[in-house]
């Protein structure tokens, strides 16, 4: 991801500093407040942290790619922070729909790397699906009632056409039409 991401700032003319990465096998404080319930893993903006949660499987199957895009995931949010879409995101109004945008786009993101990446890897059409069903299934309506992260079908729209583009330029949750950020 450093590799990837890097050559992509670069493009854009924008400085790139890799994050740092921590794994817990359980459940503890991170970036200066307690691990939320249903949370598999976490940015801490100001130390330009990854943090993330890892069970027995992740550790048996350290290629599974819902894990990969759990990582993906939050070191797009890595990117946000380097680019100043951080800022932006958490300073104006209407804080939740901000925070849809930023996490459908950081789900856009990380399943951008990950179509950049697939055909490398040995993964199959089934694989990918199951990440898919996973998201389909992890919207605001089944588990986060606070509506922060998106619906199911909306996590799965942008999941898609981050795929399917391998590319950040697809990922502009900013200027999308409100329906498509809910």
């Amino acid at each position: 991801m450093n590799a990837s991401w890097s050559a992509q700032l670069k493009k854009a003319r924008l400085p790139f500093k890799k994050p740092t990465i921590r794994f817990m096998t359980r459940p503890s404080r991170a970036c200066g407040s307690a691990w939320g319930a249903n949370v598999t893993g976490r940015y801490c903006t100001d130390e330009r942290q990854l943090v993330i949660l890892i069970d027995d499987y992740a550790i048996e199957h350290p290629a599974d790619p819902l894990a990969l895009h759990l990582i993906a995931h939050e070191y797009a949010h890595h990117v946000q922070n380097l680019t100043g879409l951080t800022t932006v995101a958490y300073t104006k109004a209407q804080m939740l729909a901000q925070s849809r945008r930023s996490e459908l786009q950081a789900d856009c993101l990380g399943a951008a790397f990950m179509g950049s990446i697939w055909a490398s890897q040995e993964y199959q059409d089934e694989d990918w699906k199951d990440v898919v069903d996973i998201y389909r299934r992890s919207g605001d309506e089944k588990v986060n009632k606070e509506r922060s992260h998106g619906t199911g079908k909306n996590r799965v729209a942008w999941l898609q056409k981050g795929f399917a583009a391998a590319s950040p330029a697809a990922c502009n949750t900013w200027t999308a039409p409100a329906s498509r950020v809910a």
